[in-house]
């Protein structure tokens, strides 16, 4: 909100309020009455005679025109905070307005609320059940608290639900139960949320289903192979499976996300829990119309591998091998294919930077630039925790699933 804004309300509520709707003029004496109790009703008066600011105006402190201008709120929502103070201990509202209201940083504020939490109760509570919900944004809750403490910190009023620090800086307040929350693609920009990497990488991989329908049966295969387990939060197998027979981003959770990563071990020879290097085991070679192909002993069906390693026959004589039309197409055109996948290759970077939820998480929070400034998590049980670098949180989190709007995250040591 700006003066305009202000100019705006008074001129509108002057009118509204004069008997002849200022037909009469403005400056009769009962206009110009309704206009000064209009002005003192927001709190802005004319500084003293004798004072350095003589016939200047002047906004107290905690006002209408105070919340309106300074803090970004629109009229009637500052109306409603104006009446929060109430709630406030009643010893400490001087102290609140002298020392607290528009004078810490975000950390302190964040501190302050936390340790503070069964004393301000009262004064949240009104700020998040009865002002938050009539506001036409989505506004998290905590952060009307945050923004009246915050020092030169505004509500981002019609434009979002952020916090706008001092040099146009942008964070937000983000309410966490048992360790989860969800962010909005809108969080990312737009288009910012196709670009990340594991979104990049599951598109491309339904997008390869999609064109190569046996692809699936062989993903499914390689669930039996890697012998994955329904462990975890997630039920790793079920999700899996569950998401290679939709091939749907609605069925992207952490349990499926441990499966892909297993089958990527698996199919690269890492170990899953290490990703370390395996060793590749006996292999022989096959010509398929003087194309050469390359199959590890130890898939092929045991009739086959015997054959293949006592053939009873002179050296050079030809063998006879029956192979199946899927184990060709697997070895031979598909399985190679998805080895090159972005969600089965392993990384330029090394290991380190395979799809492990944790990863994702961060690769996701990188991309979240609408938040220049942060995010708070703000948890009702156990109050603020602000997180400035989202590339590097002291408390991180792991990806838990897609939502239609969105990815949800949940704290890692809760995954």
């Amino acid at each position: 909100m700006d003066k305009n804004k202000t100019i705006e309300y008074v001129v509108n509520e002057w009118a509204m309020r004069s008997p002849d709707g200022l037909a009469g003029g403005h400056d009769t004496p009962e206009n110009m009455q309704i206009l000064n109790e209009i002005l003192q009703e927001l709190g802005i008066t004319e500084a003293p005679v004798g004072s350095s600011t003589q016939g200047q105006v002047e906004i107290q402190k905690f006002s209408l025109a105070d919340l309106v201008e300074n803090k970004g709120f629109n009229p009637e929502i500052a109306k409603m905070i104006k009446g929060s103070l109430k709630f406030v201990p009643k010893q400490d509202r001087d102290i609140f307005l002298d020392q607290y209201y528009d004078n810490m940083s975000i950390n302190e504020a964040c501190d302050f609320l936390t340790k503070n939490l069964s004393t301000y109760n009262q004064f949240l509570s009104y700020l998040d059940d009865e002002v938050r919900t009539r506001a036409t944004t989505s506004v998290g809750r905590g952060e009307y608290a945050l923004v009246l403490l915050i020092k030169g910190c505004k509500t981002g009023g019609q434009d979002s639900g952020d916090l706008v620090l001092s040099g146009g800086v942008t964070a937000d307040v983000k309410e966490i139960e048992a360790g989860t929350f969800r962010a909005t693609q809108a969080s990312f920009g737009s288009g910012g949320f196709e670009k990340v990497p594991f979104v990049k990488a599951v598109n491309q991989l339904i997008s390869f289903c999609g064109r190569n329908p046996e692809s699936v049966d062989i993903l499914k295969n390689l669930v039996e192979e890697a012998e994955i387990k329904n462990e975890g939060r997630g039920k790793d197998k079920t999700s899996t499976l569950t998401f290679l027979n939709t091939l749907s981003w609605n069925k992207i959770n952490c349990g499926s996300t441990r499966g892909l990563l297993k089958i990527m071990a698996h199919i690269q020879g890492l170990k899953p829990e290490e990703f370390e290097s395996a060793g590749t085991g006996d292999k022989v070679e096959f010509d398929f119309d003087d194309k050469e192909a390359t199959f590890a002993i130890q898939d092929l069906p045991q009739q086959e591998k015997v054959k293949l390693t006592n053939p009873n026959v002179q050296p050079g004589t030809p063998v006879t091998v029956q192979i199946s039309p899927i184990s060709d197409k697997t070895n031979q055109l598909i399985l190679p294919q998805l080895k090159k996948l972005d969600l089965f290759a392993i990384p330029a970077g090394g290991i380190s930077e395979v799809f492990t939820n944790k990863n994702i998480a961060e690769s996701m929070f990188a991309a979240m630039q609408h938040y220049s400034g942060g995010i708070v998590f703000y948890d009702l049980d156990n109050g603020f925790d602000y997180e400035e670098d989202l590339k590097k949180m002291k408390n991180p989190f792991g990806f838990y699933s897609y939502a239609q709007v969105g990815p949800t995250f949940k704290r890692l040591k809760q995954l």
